[in-house]
């Protein structure tokens, strides 16, 4: 983390098999305050509830009880970048 930005990066798939419509979650903890925006290569995924998040294929929440911060999204096969600010 630097300057209240967080950066992860997740790698392009390798080999030949291609999974269906799979999704992507990352669980970020220890950040020092609760996220503004959190972006996937530079689109920005919706902040979601509890419910919203569960039934969503892209979004992210804070769990209000531990701080941490979970994040959906679909998998494109192709290096994404996750920017959370």
């Amino acid at each position: 983390m630097k300057d209240g930005h967080t950066q992860v990066t997740i790698g392009k798939v390798e080999g030949a098999y291609r999974f269906k419509n799979r999704g992507v979650v990352v669980k970020l903890v220890g950040l020092t305050k609760p996220p503004v925006v959190v972006e996937v290569s530079g689109s920005a995924l919706p902040a979601l509830g509890e419910a919203g998040f569960e039934n969503a294929a892209n979004g992210w929440k804070v769990d209000k009880n531990t701080g941490i911060v979970w994040i959906k999204l679909r998998d494109s096969m192709s290096q994404q970048v996750l920017s959370v600010r």
